[in-house]
């Protein structure tokens, strides 16, 4: 069976290289998307990274496409 402390070691490691990668991103893409139950937000399309808010107008035209 594999150690918790040694699966959760590696859980960190891979979030600091999301967060690495998300910080070299460019963010050139940018999408609404919903990242959570009742939190939509910009994100960038390639490193998934929350950016900001949309106005409530883009939430509008987004929640219509659906």
């Amino acid at each position: 069976m594999i150690d918790m402390n040694d699966m959760n070691k590696r859980l960190k490691e891979i979030e600091r290289e999301i967060e690495d990668y998300q910080t070299e991103c460019k963010h050139k893409n940018q999408i609404i998307k919903t990242v959570k139950i009742g939190d939509t937000r910009w994100v960038c399309d390639k490193c998934q990274k929350a950016l900001s808010w949309p106005t409530p107008k883009e939430l509008n035209k987004f929640f219509d496409k659906k």
